[in-house]
C-alpha cells in the first residue's frame, strides 16, 4: 500500500489560526494582499499563544479552543487589522435543539454568509454517531447553498453536503457545526 504525504492539519492543530487569517481575508479583501503580512500575523499569533497557553506544544498538536481563538483575534489580529471585528452571532439567541431551532440556525447562517464584508469562521465537530466521517476542524464558510457548504479552507476540504451537517447531533448528522462555535468577522466601514 503506497503511503500518502501529510498535509496541514494531519500533525498539527493550527487550522484555527489559518481560519482566522482566511476569514480576515474574506471579510476585507483589500486589507490582506500579501503573504508577508499574513506570515507576520501568524508568527505574532504563535508567539502570543506560546506566552499565554500553559501547554503550548500540546495545543500545537491538539488545536486551539474557541476562547483562545477569540483571544488571539482580539490581542493580535485586531491590533494589525483594527477594522475587522469579531461577533458571536448565536451568543444571546442559541437555537433550540429541535427542528425549529435547526431551521433558525440555517436561516441565520445563510443570511450571515451572504453578507458582504464579513466571514463566518466555524468549528466543525465530529458526530459521535459517525466518528469515521467527522472531523474536529476550524474552517471558513465561503458559501452556503441549499445542498452544500463551500469552505475557504486551509487543507482544501471539499464542500460538505448540507444534508449531513447540523447544529446538533442527530440521525443523519455527520458534521456538527455547533452554534457556540461560530465566529463572525466583520469589516467595519
Amino acid at each position: 500500500m503506497p503511503i500518502k504525504p501529510y498535509r496541514q492539519g494531519d500533525l498539527d492543530g493550527l487550522c484555527g489560526l489559518y481560519a482566522l487569517i482566511n476569514a480576515s481575508r474574506l471579510a476585507d479583501r483589500s486589507l490582506i494582499r500579501n503573504e508577508d503580512d499574513c506570515q507576520n500575523v501568524f508568527q505574532r499569533a504563535l508567539r502570543w499563544l506560546a506566552l499565554n497557553h500553559k501547554d503550548f506544544p500540546v495545543m500545537l498538536c491538539d488545536g486551539v479552543a474557541y476562547d483562545m481563538l477569540s483571544s488571539v483575534h482580539k490581542q493580535i489580529f485586531q491590533t494589525q487589522w483594527p477594522k475587522i471585528t469579531q461577533h458571536r452571532p448565536f451568543q444571546n439567541n442559541m437555537p433550540e435543539e429541535n427542528p425549529q431551532g435547526t431551521r433558525y440556525f440555517w436561516s441565520e447562517m445563510n443570511r450571515l454568509a451572504a453578507q458582504p464584508n464579513q466571514a463566518l469562521l466555524i468549528g466543525i465537530g465530529r458526530s459521535s454517531m459517525y466518528p469515521e466521517d467527522g472531523m474536529d476542524h476550524w474552517s471558513v464558510v465561503h458559501e452556503i447553498t441549499k445542498d452544500k457548504i463551500v469552505l475557504f479552507d486551509s487543507n482544501r476540504q471539499r464542500p460538505l453536503p448540507r444534508s449531513i451537517c447540523g447544529p446538533y447531533e442527530g440521525n443523519r448528522v455527520h458534521y456538527v457545526i455547533g452554534p457556540g462555535y461560530v465566529l463572525l468577522l466583520r469589516k467595519n466601514i
